[in-house]
């Protein structure tokens, strides 16, 4: 069955590709991770606000290798910082 426009299932597909990256990120700390792709971490802007209802709902483990990169690395939490003003910045231009 073909789609014209992705839906949920697509986006928490995304994610968890992000969040595997993530993964490798933590368990090999490297700031390299990050430098080559933000694209995760601007995911994991969008989704952060609403982390706690999501892991209490869904997974209590859910993000929480995109939430240390974004924690717990320089990089990360730069790259944090930018994005979040980005989408913050754009949510209120609408």
């Amino acid at each position: 069955m073909s789609k014209d426009t992705p839906d949920h299932h697509d986006a928490e597909l995304v994610l968890r590709v992000y969040e595997l990256r993530d993964g490798a990120a933590r368990h090999r700390p490297s700031d390299y991770f990050m430098e080559s792709s933000g694209e995760g971490l601007f995911l994991y802007v969008r989704v952060a606000p609403y982390q706690a209802q999501y892991r209490e709902e869904v997974s209590p483990v859910a993000f929480r290798n995109s939430e240390w990169v974004a924690t717990e690395t320089a990089t990360g939490r730069r790259m944090f910082d930018v994005f979040t003003t980005r989408v913050k910045a754009k949510l209120e231009s609408r």
